[in-house]
């Protein structure tokens, strides 16, 4: 989709689908389209961006809205331009406090936001993984896609300090779940791996305390899922060859 046709797609039609959630203000469109094509400063558009909601009487209530548009900014369109949101999204975290008494430095509700479109797969099985026999092989190409997209996401936006290891550790934790859908899902553990794999490695405890997915893991559970790499990596393994290949790389980047 051209890159103007998917801004239209992203705007409120009127002000009443504005005040209803469906769709982003028109100048926050502007100032991302104005940015991605090159034509104002990540400062500038920093502040252009925010300036619809830091002027509404309650902008802590229309994040989500801005929120919105740069997750799927950030998944849907092309590699330079998810560096270049993903930036902005920093500066954005950067800005100088305001009147409004905003807090944008937290970047409150768009890991909220971010979970509601991407990570729900990791609160349990989505609906395609109840029908495995049945996803043609476009289809599996397409969700591969997907999800390397969210999870490569997920780890620049981490080694720029926007989300935490905790995110990176929890997609790794499917390794632990049994699920039917692995193979599909290897993608996004495999893209983690491979643009945030070292730095993620750095936050593992040494010591042997308790850990899970939504805390720092441990030493003894990095070791535990390298391990449940090593099955699907290996020939006569139910995950496909492309899982395997995927998987292989994990491995060594572990």
């Amino acid at each position: 989709m051209p890159l103007q046709a998917w801004f239209e797609s992203k705007v409120a039609p009127t002000a009443e689908a504005l005040a209803a959630g469906d769709g982003c203000h028109p100048d926050e469109a502007q100032a991302l389209a104005r940015y991605l094509s090159g034509d104002a400063d990540i400062h500038e558009t920093a502040i252009r961006i925010t300036s619809p909601i830091q002027s509404d009487t309650n902008p802590s209530e229309q994040t989500y809205r801005l929120w919105a548009l740069i997750c799927e900014a950030i998944v849907e369109l092309s590699d330079e331009e998810r560096h270049k949101t993903i930036s902005l999204l920093a500066a954005i975290r950067d800005l100088p406090p305001t009147s409004s008494g905003l807090a944008l430095s937290k970047l409150p509700g768009f890991a909220s936001m971010w979970d509601t479109l991407y990570r729900l797969h990791l609160h349990g099985p989505d609906g395609w993984e109840k029908d495995l026999e049945g996803l043609s092989d476009d289809r599996k190409v397409e969700l591969r896609r997907h999800f390397d997209a969210v999870g490569t996401a997920e780890a620049e936006m981490f080694l720029q300090d926007l989300v935490p290891a905790q995110w990176g550790f929890k997609v790794l934790d499917l390794l632990s779940s049994s699920r039917q859908g692995i193979d599909v899902l290897m993608s996004e553990i495999h893209a983690w791996l491979r643009v945030a794999g070292s730095r993620l490695r750095e936050e593992v405890r040494m010591d042997d305390a308790a850990a899970g997915p939504d805390r720092v893991a441990t030493l003894e559970q990095w070791t535990k899922w390298k391990i449940a790499l090593a099955y699907p990596s290996k020939e006569g393994s139910k995950i496909s060859e492309e899982g395997r290949r995927l998987a292989i790389q994990c491995v060594d980047r572990m």
